[in-house]
C-alpha cells in the first residue's frame, strides 16, 4: 500500500511510520537487538543536512495525506497578519495600504490551494483503496 511512497535513503522508517500513523493505523514499538557493528562505528547522518531533509520528508507526507494540515495554519497567521496590519493602518494613516490587502489575499489564496489539495489527496486515497480491492 505505501511501497510507492519510499525513499531511495535511510528514511524509509520514518516514511512508513508516518504513513501508517497518517492512515489510522497503530504503530507499536519493538526492542530490536543492537547490531555490534553499528555501536562502534561512525554515524553518517548529517544534522543540519538531513535534519532538512527529515523535515522536507515529514512534510511531504503530511501534504500527501492531510494538507489541510500545512495550508490551515499558514494561511491563518497571514490573515492574522493582514487583519492586524488593517486596523493598524485605519488607526494610524485612516487608509489601507497594498502591504495588508496583499496579506489578505496571500491568506485568502492559500486556504483556497489547501482546500484543492485536500480534495486531490482525498482522491488519491480513494482511488487507491478501489484499485486495492480489485
Amino acid at each position: 500500500e505505501f511501497i510507492h511512497l519510499l525513499p531511495n535513503g535511510f528514511s524509509y522508517p520514518t516514511t512508513l511510520t508516518l504513513s501508517f500513523l497518517k492512515t489510522g493505523y497503530f504503530v507499536g514499538y519493538e526492542n530490536v537487538e543492537s547490531i555490534k557493528k553499528r555501536e562502534q562505528g561512525k554515524s553518517k547522518i548529517q544534522p543540519f543536512k538531513n535534519g532538512f531533509e527529515f523535515v522536507l520528508l515529514i512534510m511531504r507526507i503530511i501534504m500527501l495525506f492531510d494538507p489541510l494540515r500545512i495550508f490551515m495554519p499558514v494561511s491563518m497567521l497571514f490573515f492574522a497578519l493582514g487583519a492586524g496590519l488593517v486596523i493598524h493602518q485605519l488607526i494610524v494613516f485612516g487608509a489601507v495600504k497594498g502591504g495588508s490587502v496583499l496579506a489578505l489575499l496571500t491568506a485568502v489564496f492559500l486556504f483556497f490551494f489547501g482546500l484543492i489539495a485536500d480534495q486531490s489527496a482525498a482522491i488519491r486515497r480513494e482511488l487507491r483503496r478501489k484499485t486495492g480491492e480489485n
